[in-house]
């Protein structure tokens, strides 16, 4: 086999495409160079002697099949060049730059295709791109909503605390704003603060609702909420630790909360947040033993124990939303 296939007594074929139709790896692509060469040759020199619009459709056919056999955009171009070389040849009346001028038209069709097919490419992706962030929407709502509705059955089952989760997720992500810190960590203070109380299902109402002061027994099982929490949440595949985070939402710096027992950086920023939230809308709120405390005692508490119990950049940036920025839950 050798490097290049003649035409009509001119070597069509530039070093690398081969005419070999059996090449031992039984390149069906070499043939089609070869066939596609030869056609494309054979109309250019066709066209240089009497153009015809004949010839721009069947270069326009080479360029499918081109194509089709994946040869590249670069190498249908270069399959061109090469022939322009040898038809200048082949005419030697006529400049490169003539025979170049005359042959546009077959090269555009050619070329065509693949600007085609390129758009087709990028259209398809890109409605394939838009079916998939509607996707992702609507599952974003669906969670949502189911998130809601758990909301709600627990707000049914303890009136005294209806809109706290929600008020504590404002409070939350205001300080989270108030510290610049990423969408990420905003994210995952709204999510989990939304339903940091979730594993008050397990905690009978009776004891929610109680008016008066807890026994030492209800205010373990109440304690047992974050864990509960945790093990609700623990096996939806959320994209932030949500679950840790509600798990973490009563632990303190010092390491006296509960139910872990962590202290300091061991306790995830988001928690961190929660916990400070929660305390002052806790604090400032009425309860069923008791009358809202307000909020001066409730940042009074953030403000005496800030790098004590609670993280002392959280406790700041708290204490600044309600006396510089005037912070209101409504």
């Amino acid at each position: 086999m050798s490097d290049a296939a003649s035409y009509g007594g001119v070597q069509v074929l530039p070093a690398g495409w081969s005419d070999d139709r059996d090449t031992a790896d039984g390149s069906a692509v070499d043939s089609v160079k070869s066939l596609a060469w030869q056609s494309y040759f054979r109309l250019l020199k066709d066209h240089v002697v009497s153009p015809a619009e004949r010839h721009l459709a069947e270069a326009g056919c080479i360029g499918q099949k081109l194509l089709e056999a994946g040869i590249p955009e670069e190498e249908a171009a270069e399959m061109h060049e090469e022939a322009l070389r040898h038809l200048a040849d082949e005419f030697p009346d006529m400049t490169l730059s003539s025979v170049a001028s005359s042959l546009s038209g077959p090269l555009m069709e050619m070329l065509m295709t693949y600007s085609l097919a390129s758009r087709g490419q990028l259209e398809h992706r890109r409605l394939v791109e838009e079916s998939l962030k509607q996707s992702i929407k609507k599952i974003g709502r669906m969670f949502e909503e189911t998130i809601n509705a758990l909301v709600l059955a627990m707000e049914m089952r303890d009136p005294y605390t209806a809109g706290h989760q929600r008020k504590v997720l404002t409070l939350g992500c205001a300080i989270a704003r108030e510290m610049g810190l990423s969408y990420e960590k905003i994210e995952g203070v709204r999510l989990a603060g939304l339903i940091h109380d979730i594993g008050k299902l397990a905690v009978p109402a009776e004891i929610l609702t109680k008016p008066t002061r807890l026994l030492d027994a209800e205010m373990n099982l109440i304690k047992s909420h974050p864990g509960v929490g945790h093990e609700i949440l623990k096996t939806i595949e959320f994209s932030l630790p949500v679950a840790r985070i509600v798990f973490q939402h009563h632990e303190r710096m010092d390491g006296s909360g509960y139910q872990l027992g962590l202290a300091g950086e061991d306790i995830l920023i988001e928690a961190r947040i929660l916990g400070v939230a929660d305390t002052v809308e806790a604090m400032g709120s009425h309860r069923p033993y008791r009358p809202a405390l307000g909020m001066d005692k409730a940042l009074g508490e953030i403000g005496q124990n800030r790098g004590i119990l609670y993280d002392p950049d959280v406790a700041d940036a708290c204490i600044r939303l309600f006396r510089d920025r005037a912070f209101s839950f409504f």
